[in-house]
């Protein structure tokens, strides 16, 4: 595998190949408008929400939205055939999907922690087992970001199970990093507080203006965004296997 650092560094991520697994939620769309902005070709998928996935394709001048069940190895498969029809190869996947149940665990059901582990920790496994010919092939390698959730939130009562789905994000992380280096892909993750809507972070940051970001009550989802595409960029070509939480 050949690398020329210098010269990718410095384009950036115009023309980088991105597929967004979940780009309706409030971090997805937040992903879907930065990386527009640097001038990715971007293809994004959507579980729920047909409408609101055709108007952000529609706003931002992105191709079909491609429906994705990441629970689903066959719709993984599927949703990665679509993405490589539109992209024509991927430099880099980003997980943005992920369900959050809370309940006690004397009371939760089984189908709900089901869904939980399904979605949260098989859904990543699926998308990278799919997407991974396409990411290897690439001549300057290939990058992964999937998404944690910070320590408070783990820690918090009545959501054991979604704990262990992100715990589990972490660890798949550090293996794979491991196992996918001598092809030149990296994987990382990223564990962010509490998403909010973009309307509402910057309702919120108006009101905590005099703070400055690391000291704010939560992450503004475009900064969340921000991160990601330095992670998938040359930039970070020495970064692999960690989880970077995005709180003090």
């Amino acid at each position: 595998m050949k690398r020329n650092g210098g010269a990718a560094a410095r384009m950036g991520l115009k023309g980088k190949r991105v597929f967004v697994a979940g780009g309706t939620g409030k971090i997805g769309e937040a992903l879907l408008r930065a990386l527009s902005l640097e001038g990715a070709n971007v293809s994004f998928s959507y579980c729920v929400g047909k409408e609101k996935a055709e108007g952000l394709a529609r706003d931002l001048a992105l191709p079909k939205p491609i429906f994705l069940d990441v629970g689903d190895s066959k719709s993984a498969e599927e949703a990665r055939d679509a993405a490589l029809e539109t992209l024509q190869g991927v430099d880099a996947l980003i997980n943005a999907t992920g369900v959050w149940v809370r309940a006690p665990l004397e009371l939760a059901t089984p189908e709900e922690m089901e869904r939980v582990l399904r979605v949260n920790l098989l859904g990543p496994l699926y998308l990278i087992k799919a997407f991974l010919p396409a990411l290897r092939a690439n001549q300057d390698g290939g990058s992964v970001v999937l998404f944690g959730s910070s320590g408070r939130e783990l820690e918090a009562p009545s959501q054991s199970f979604y704990a262990a789905s992100k715990a589990g994000v972490v660890g798949m992380v550090r293996a794979l990093a491991f196992e996918l280096a001598p092809v030149g892909v990296r994987i990382n993750a990223v564990a962010p507080r509490y998403a909010l809507s973009i309307e509402k972070a910057e309702e919120k940051r108006l009101k905590e203006s005099a703070l400055p970001s690391i000291a704010r009550s939560f992450s503004h989802p475009m900064d969340v965004a921000g991160v990601v595409k330095f992670l998938i960029s040359e930039e970070s070509g020495i970064v692999s296997g960690q989880t970077i939480e995005l709180e003090v």
